[in-house]
């Protein structure tokens, strides 16, 4: 499988063109030093991947693709504010309404991902690729015919609908009476309002939102959802609560699941 950095040369040997039929110039930043990278290693919770290292000294960014790339975050960081779903999350992308893309760090472990797509208005979190070296790809597919990449699908949210649909959910009752004792043993721990969504075929690790002092979470891979109460307002505004799809990984076809 070819490297970020191959993939990125590639796609710059090519006559990359819009949608709308219209060069598409790309302007790689400048890549760090192998110093440079070895401090902003030491500023992370996990190291970089061979590749991502590779990635870093041949180009620190992209520019004329989405918004703004900086696989360092640097420029990012602080317009990502979402630290409570990802606490060790690297934002290294943003579109034009100033959502991000997001590298979910694990510590202790050198590979960067998965990346999530997570956006502020509708608020849904959704996964993007399974690694960094699948979000690039995925980005320079935008440029070059037929044009058919996840980025779309996923900014979108065509797929699932997630907002819409908030697909998998299950009500507090319904959890009480499963048939799986791990989800009884977890939903009797949980106020009446909250639902539990089952990631354990999908998701890496589990993601938390709703109210932070009443989370809850079992071995990594069950999800709580507290639903929106006069005595329990939505952190999260008018929108209500953050909604996430389990699917997302099975449609990529890629397993990453792991233990936390």
């Amino acid at each position: 499988m070819p490297s970020t950095r191959e993939i990125i040369q590639s796609a710059l040997g090519q006559n990359l063109v819009g949608k709308d039929r219209k060069p598409v110039h790309l302007r790689l930043v400048p890549g760090l030093t192998s110093e440079e990278v070895d401090d902003f290693a030491r500023s992370l919770p996990s190291p970089p991947s061979d590749d991502v290292r590779d990635l870093l000294e041949f180009c620190s960014g992209i520019e004329g693709a989405l918004e703004q790339i900086d696989f360092t975050g640097r420029t990012l960081s602080s317009g990502f504010g979402a630290d409570f779903l990802v606490p060790h999350g690297l934002p290294i992308a943003k579109d034009r309404c100033g959502n991000h893309w997001v590298v979910d760090l694990h510590p202790g472990s050198s590979n960067w991902g998965p990346v999530y797509f997570y956006c502020h208005d509708a608020p849904v979190m959704l996964l993007q690729a399974a690694t960094v070296q699948q979000f690039v790809g995925e980005v320079l597919k935008m440029h070059i015919p037929p044009h058919q990449s996840l980025i779309d699908d996923v900014h979108e949210d065509r797929l699932f609908n997630v907002w819409g649909k908030n697909p998998g959910v299950i009500s507090h009752t319904d959890a009480l009476d499963s048939p799986d004792s791990l989800i009884r043993t977890f939903a009797a721990g949980l106020d009446a309002n909250c639902e539990v969504i089952d990631l354990r075929s999908a998701l890496s690790r589990y993601l938390r939102t709703g109210d932070r002092k009443r989370e809850a979470c079992c071995r990594g891979c069950l999800f709580v959802r507290r639903t929106p109460s006069p005595s329990t307002p939505c952190p999260h505004g008018e929108h209500g609560h953050m909604k996430f799809s389990a699917e997302r990984l099975m449609t990529l076809g890629t397993n990453v699941s792991k233990s936390v």
